[in-house]
């Protein structure tokens, strides 16, 4: 039926008929293209760029077309036969462009890349929605195609999508794949997406913030690894934050090397209640005195 509309003059590229406020428009604004995008109609969409040139005294009524049929001297060569896609104008451009976003909306994968091949742009979107589905069917010399051809992608083009969806999809590949080739070319893309500038220097984070531990960890046995012996009874610890809030903790640690430590000069409710300062808050006010104290 294509090849009978396209011999007699149909032309693929009309606007479709936008109704009235009566009779609203059946196809909304999608053209013949995207159409046979949609529905994974490699065939049609290759017959579409293969219509012959049209001649006005060609028109014949529905009646005579159905009557007459089509010639098959006329007709060009089968479609799928061909290697070479024809020059196309701004126009058949235009029409490939919104076709390509149906296909990708659609799953059609094999649709979108063919189309790619023909030389239509990526925009963000299709290109997205063909790598995720890509990924679902493991294609995975087309998704090695779809990141080398990221850079294709216009600037212009970007979108809010690219980092709400995008990088994330992208990162969560980087976790679960192993091969070489595919991490590779998704750090090529996150690197593109960065872009030229060198990384900043990330700051040192500030030990004092990171050295609160929960208060079950509190002279807790099980978890400690470190003792300290006051007034003969012991009190369990944690190497890591009392070097971080001490310098004298941490010259005492490294003269220890069974990890028992034995404090003169201090009782014991004072070292418990140092030791619960350091371990819920408030270490910054205490450094000065906790080596005053371990003197």
């Amino acid at each position: 039926m294509v090849s009978l509309l396209l011999t007699h003059g149909a032309d693929p590229l009309l606007k479709p008929h936008q109704g009235t406020s009566l009779t609203p428009p059946l196809f909304e604004d999608m053209n013949c293209f995207s159409y046979a995008a949609a529905h994974g109609h490699r065939n049609i969409v290759r017959r579409l760029l293969l219509r012959p040139p049209f001649r006005k005294e060609d028109i014949l009524s529905l009646e005579e077309i159905l009557a007459e049929g089509v010639e098959e001297s006329n007709d060009p060569p089968a479609a799928d036969s061909l290697n070479v896609v024809p020059s196309l104008s701004k126009a058949t451009m235009k029409a490939l462009q919104q076709a390509s976003y149906y296909s990708a909306e659609h799953g059609f994968l094999d649709v979108t890349m063919e189309l790619r091949e023909m030389g239509v742009r990526w925009k963000l979107h299709t290109w997205l929605e063909s790598l995720r589905r890509a990924q679902e069917l493991g294609r995975y010399e087309v998704t090695l195609c779809l990141l080398s051809d990221f850079p294709s992608i216009r600037m212009e083009d970007y979108s809010p999508e690219l980092l709400s969806a995008g990088v994330p999809f992208m990162f969560r590949m980087l976790e679960t794949s192993g091969d070489y080739m595919l991490t590779k070319r998704l750090a090529s893309v996150v690197s593109h997406c960065y872009g030229c500038s060198p990384v900043p220097d990330i700051p040192a984070m500030d030990v004092a913030l990171s050295t609160q531990l929960d208060i079950r960890f509190l002279n807790n046995e099980e978890m400690s690894d470190v003792t300290f012996m006051v007034e003969g009874r012991p009190f369990f610890a944690h190497r890591v934050l009392l070097m971080s809030a001490s310098e004298r903790f941490r010259q005492m640690l490294a003269d220890s090397p069974d990890n028992i430590i034995h404090i003169g000069h201090m009782t014991y409710s004072t070292f418990q209640m140092m030791m619960r300062s350091l371990y819920c808050g408030g270490t910054e006010g205490l450094k000065i005195s906790v080596s005053e104290a371990m003197k």
